[in-house]
């Protein structure tokens, strides 16, 4: 039996903000290392520069297996030789996006073999999404190929896309067929997030200054109303909880994640609603690792009203119910399908749009950020039934 050998054209190490899709990417590489289920590894980057660094940070975070000689780093002009000259067993993308059906074109012309092409769903609701699912629809497109949707609302999204885009363009079932549609939820290692002891609690309150007794409410993920959450729900909700005669100095909010530069301005905004309110507000921007595990300890409910439609899963959620608290979340996309609705938490309803036509024809001559928003605000997550949740 030959060598088992995984491809990508993909790093599944990206610098730059800590997003979703990066964390999901890193942390399954590292999970296929640890189930030992290949015998090398090898990655297609886009020069001989990225290829060694690539390569000089594979070697870094994993010392034996760089030592064994199981990553090997190429140039993409080097991919047509190589499909000529190894077996490969899978290419896994870390985006059903950008290259599946390109690396298909190539596989289908050079490989002695036909093996299977696979691409993760994390965000769906992107403008040129349409243009991109639409390539997947050709006659080299196998029923081992696979789009691998992290969600069901995200599977049926895909399928949408596909059972659309066939219909419009009248393509006939028989050439042109869509790959394999399947759901494997993403997961947290529970090494990493474990409810903390109640000394690590203690002390993770004692350093964001959590006065005993008081109820802290933890927001986490990205720190931006155009791409994550507008958290003035949440604030009308504690709101409500106040004028039915609630001890504001009995609660705090903690709000902690990636921020660009560039939405400093909301950060300032959510202080200023805070301050309205007479609530404490404990921002904690950019958190390190040890900082992330420190909030999720010190809190004492998780809360994530989501309202934009790029969020198809929602890793937050299983990382705060990993570390023992319960969830407050709103009833939406690939959140109903991580929280048992009385029993791990509660799910808030949302209500949402019939029809988005004027936004749909906008968003490809608007920035993403600005479409998601337009979107975004065409859902409304319910104040009351939020502040009954709290």
């Amino acid at each position: 039996m030959g060598k088992r050998i995984w491809g990508s054209l993909d790093p599944f190490y990206e610098p730059g903000p800590v997003l979703g899709r990066r964390v999901a990417n890193s942390k399954f590489f590292t999970a296929l290392l640890r189930a030992q289920a290949f015998d090398e590894y090898h990655f297609f980057a886009h020069s001989k520069g990225a290829a060694a660094e690539l390569l000089g940070q594979l070697a870094a975070l994993y010392p034996d297996q760089a030592g064994q000689g199981r990553f090997c780093a190429f140039t993409r002009l080097e991919l047509p030789f190589a499909l000529g000259r190894e077996d490969y067993h899978v290419f896994q993308l870390s985006d059903c996006m950008n290259y599946p059906f390109h690396a298909a074109r190539l596989r289908n012309a050079y490989s002695r073999r036909i093996f299977p092409i696979t691409g993760a769903t994390h965000s769906l609701s992107y403008a040129d999404y349409g243009v991109n699912f639409l390539k997947h629809l050709f006659a080299g497109t196998t029923a081992r190929d696979a789009v691998t949707a992290t969600s069901e609302s995200g599977r049926a999204v895909v399928a949408a896309y596909f059972d659309h885009l066939a219909r419009a363009y009248g393509l006939d079932a028989n050439r042109f067929h869509p790959p394999r549609l399947t759901v494997i939820p993403l997961g947290v290692e529970p090494d990493d997030f474990s409810p903390p002891s109640p000394g690590e609690r203690e002390s993770a309150r004692q350093a964001l200054k959590v006065a005993p007794g008081t109820i802290a409410l933890l927001v986490f993920g990205r720190i931006d109303h155009a791409s994550k959450m507008d958290l003035l729900p949440l604030f009308r909700a504690l709101g409500r909880i106040f004028q039915d005669g609630a001890d504001k100095s009995s609660y705090c909010l903690i709000v902690s994640g990636w921020i660009e530069d560039e939405e400093q301005g909301y950060l300032a905004t959510l202080t200023e609603l805070a301050a309205n309110l007479g609530l404490r507000l404990i921002a904690l921007p950019r958190p390190t690792e040890r900082q992330k595990r420190e909030v999720y300890a010190a809190a004492d409910i998780f809360c994530s009203p989501a309202d934009n439609p790029q969020e198809t899963f929602g890793i937050t959620l299983l990382e705060a119910q990993a570390m023992g608290l319960p969830v407050i979340a709103s009833d939406f996309d690939g959140y109903r399908e991580l929280v048992a609705h009385g029993e791990t938490g509660l799910l808030v309803p949302v209500t949402g749009p019939t029809n988005t036509g004027l936004v749909d024809m906008l968003a490809p001559i608007c920035c993403d950020n600005h479409y998601h928003l337009l979107l975004a605000q065409r859902y409304a997550v319910n104040a009351p039934s939020l502040a009954r949740a709290v």
